[in-house]
């Protein structure tokens, strides 16, 4: 499977119909979010506070990570964050 991206210097593009749909959700109240799929969550004990992006990376990696500037980090999100959906995606048509 081949990711597309449509970029301009670097930046994805925004169109009309995306900033129509930012817009929508922007002017939305809470009210007329249906939260019918989402189960509320009373129990806030176990709770983690602050960044835990690193957790369960190795300790170098989780190290360097840190250390970086916000673009660094971005970029790696990016990257991880397409690796993700790209695995997710193919094990959903591995199960149909």
């Amino acid at each position: 499977m081949t990711i597309v991206r449509k970029e301009v210097n670097g930046k994805p593009v925004v169109t009309a119909e995306k900033l129509a749909m930012l817009a929508k959700l922007d002017n939305m109240s809470d009210s007329d979010i249906n939260f019918d799929d989402i189960p509320e969550q009373l129990d806030w004990d176990n709770a983690v506070s602050g960044f835990v992006g690193t957790k369960g990376l190795d300790k170098d990696i989780a190290e360097w990570f840190e250390k970086q500037d916000s673009t660094t980090k971005a970029y790696v999100n990016n990257t991880l964050r397409n690796m993700m959906n790209f695995i997710n995606e193919k094990q959903l048509t591995a199960q149909v």
